[in-house]
């Protein structure tokens, strides 16, 4: 670091550069591991240069990191308004579209990345995982087609590849590319560690399999059907685990023996991990082993938990809103206590939470009524949450190792789902063959948990007996988050309309309108937008609401005043110029927009000062404000004025063929 100290001192010496000082010392600081010290030194940058799209892009970088989805698609749009082109601020950019449920822009986002990056095969994989997610397998499909035909040993193609044949339901081909993760780094913290064969459908009659956990509690446990059909097979079935499910382990029928994660996996015959067996038993949809339940709660342990809760007559429901906060998906999956808050008033019911790790932090269960077990003794294992599980009428859980716990116990269990969530749970079905006690409640938006819970309210009520009143609004979403995400739209669709993308502009503004109905900037641009496709009923609703929420803003006056005009109501456009003048008596747009009402009004007298003041503050006019001032000078007889102006015209614009015309017709005459 000293060495890196002494070369910025040399280039503040040498070159007196602070922004290229600021962002070498982001990037040291970046790779530090110092994200908070380089955002605050890359927003110096932006300050010193504020159209450096590599500053921006290398912010969104850091954002993204940092999970702030908002400000991330914000800062990429900044790169992108300064560098159309920018590959990395439209690969980072679809990131943050799809963390933010936009999943249509998110899609333009990695098409438009393609476009420039045709040859980068994570890319397209990311975009066929975004494309199967929402429902496209086809377009997916086709993807990963392409990408695997030009790097057919990439194994984290194949293990991408393989979730999205499980989500379109061919499992068969999925299973064979499942198990390409055995050379995904991703995964390398799965590797078996025995000495072993690997078990490939050998004979198993008298031999001893080892079944090692690779992945999460849940995997496990839901994996653990296959125990039964080794079992039929004559094995003897060993599990190898994490400690904290060897009790609930010890009561499953079938297994011989439990062995923890770093012991040895010695004396055995064979071994498999756990999620390569339903491939090798040629698992599909109708051959799932569903002999429900496979596990089950230590009867003893349930008497004891059963004193401890102390539970009343009536529905007792359990509660489980975190996963794991280390799983890639968690972000999706889990939801915060509050939001089961419209949940917590049912009639006749208790709650008890279900949450003994990540989530019981969040705010006092008491202040909810929420009987929380771990106040009372500590849990220990998921042997205690099974005997909890067991003295419970139904569970009601996010998708995390609860719903796979509840589900193998065969206890009634509703799981919250994401917009993009677990191939397990497939598409378009609120039941799972995987649980047949199971009810499946899947969100509509990415994160947007209100509309779901608001369902299984209702289907709470109905089981109590009881009709649900009316549903509690859904809560505002933050205002610095509704702001940040505006400016990202904002910026987007300005991009598209300066690109002349009418439609995707139009698109950009009415989405900002949707989050922020009073967004000044939107209302005037979309306005505009409205007006020039002559939507002037619409137009002027939009400019009137930017107007009155903004009076002094002499873009909305304007944008009012010639969008009156063009439908007809000058007298109305001229009040709107008015107050323009009133505003800013010295703003060149205004005293052109003045000089052009008078003109079509054919009062030339009254519009050459506004034409002359126009061009006095501000002599950068288009071509059409000067064949305008050309013909009012014609119509004063101030011809060799008139053919300066339109000379100046056709210089701007030779394309404009008016101011052509005009000229050579007043040359004519003199």
């Amino acid at each position: 670091m000293h060495s890196a100290e002494v070369l910025f001192d040399a280039v503040a010496a040498t070159t007196g550069d602070h922004a290229l000082l600021h962002h070498m010392r982001a990037l040291v600081a970046a790779g530090l591991g110092q994200e908070e010290r380089a955002r605050h030194l890359l927003e110096a940058v932006i300050k010193l240069t504020p159209n450096d799209a590599v500053a921006h892009a290398n912010l969104g970088s850091l954002l993204l990191n940092d999970h702030q989805y908002a400000a991330a698609a914000a800062a990429f749009e900044a790169a992108l308004l300064s560098q159309p082109q920018h590959e990395a601020a439209l690969a980072y950019s679809a990131k943050a579209y799809a963390e933010l449920g936009m999943f249509d822009l998110a899609a333009d986002a990695y098409r438009a990345a393609i476009d420039r990056m045709p040859d980068d095969s994570r890319l397209k994989a990311d975009f066929a995982a975004l494309l199967s997610d929402i429902g496209d397998m086809d377009g997916a499909q086709d993807i990963f087609t392409d990408v695997l035909a030009r790097d057919p040993d990439r194994a984290d193609l194949h293990t991408t590849y393989a979730v999205s044949l499980f989500a379109s339901g061919d499992w068969s081909a999925a299973w064979r590319e499942y198990e390409w993760r055995w050379r995904d780094p991703r995964y390398e913290h799965h590797q078996p560690n025995t000495p072993s064969p690997r078990w490939q459908g050998e004979a198993l009659r008298g031999k001893t399999i080892i079944l090692q956990a690779e992945q999460g509690f849940g995997d496990t446990i839901q994996f653990l059907r296959y125990v039964s059909v080794l079992k039929a097979q004559g094995a003897r079935v060993v599990v190898q685990a994490g400690m904290t499910l060897h009790h609930l382990l010890l009561t499953t029928p079938g297994i011989d023996q439990v062995i923890g994660l770093d012991e040895p996996a010695v004396g055995c015959d064979f071994h498999i991990p756990l999620l390569s067996l339903p491939g090798l038993c040629g698992t599909e949809l109708d051959t799932i082993p569903n002999d429900i339940p496979y596990v089950f709660a230590d009867a003893g342990l349930a008497a004891t938990w059963c004193e401890r809760l102390g539970l009343k007559p009536g529905l007792a429901v359990g509660l489980a809103w975190q996963g794991n906060p280390k799983h890639p998906c968690d972000r999706w999956r889990s939801m915060p206590l509050a939001a089961l808050h419209p949940l917590l008033d049912c009639p006749g019911a208790q709650f008890v939470s279900l949450q003994f790790d990540a989530g019981r932090e969040q705010p006092d269960h008491g202040q909810y009524g929420i009987i929380d077990p771990a106040a009372r003794h500590p849990i220990v294992s998921f042997a205690d949450t099974a005997a909890i599980i067991a003295n419970l009428d139904i569970v009601i859980t996010v998708d995390s190792s609860v719903a796979h716990l509840a589900g193998a116990l065969g206890k009634p269990v509703w799981i919250l789902l994401a917009a993009r969530n677990d191939w397990r749970w497939m598409r378009d079905r609120d039941d799972t063959p995987w649980y047949p006690h199971a009810r499946l409640f899947r969100q509509s938006a990415l994160h947007d948990w209100h509309s779901v819970v608001i369902r299984v309210r209702d289907a709470l009520w109905s089981w109590t007996g009881a009709e649900a009143g009316p549903a509690p609004a859904p809560p505002p979403r933050p205002v610095v988050e509704v702001a940040v995400l505006c400016d990202a739209l904002f910026m987007q669709a300005a991009r598209h309309h300066r690109d002349n993308n009418v439609d995707r502009a139009r698109c950009g503004f009415e989405r900002i309108l949707q989050f922020a109905p009073n967004h000044i900037g939107a209302l005037c641009n979309l306005g505009a937008l409205e007006r020039d496709r002559g939507e002037f009923a619409r137009a002027i609703e939009l400019l009137q609401r930017a107007a009155s929420l903004a009076p002094d803003l002499i873009e909305a006056r304007l944008a009012l005043g010639d969008t009156l005009l063009r439908c007809g109501r000058g007298v109305d456009a001229m009040l709107q110029y008015q107050e323009a003048q009133r505003i800013s008596p010295d703003n060149a747009d205004v005293h052109a927009a003045l000089a052009i009402m008078h003109r079509a009004n054919d009062e030339h007298a009254l519009a050459l000062p506004h034409f002359e003041k126009a061009v006095h503050i501000d002599q950068r006019r288009p071509a059409r404000f000067y064949l305008a001032l050309g013909q009012t000078l014609i119509a004063l007889g101030r011809l060799p004025g008139a053919e300066i102006s339109l000379r100046h015209a056709a210089t701007l614009d030779p394309t404009l063929v008016e101011a052509q015309t005009t000229l050579r017709s007043i040359c004519s005459t003199h």
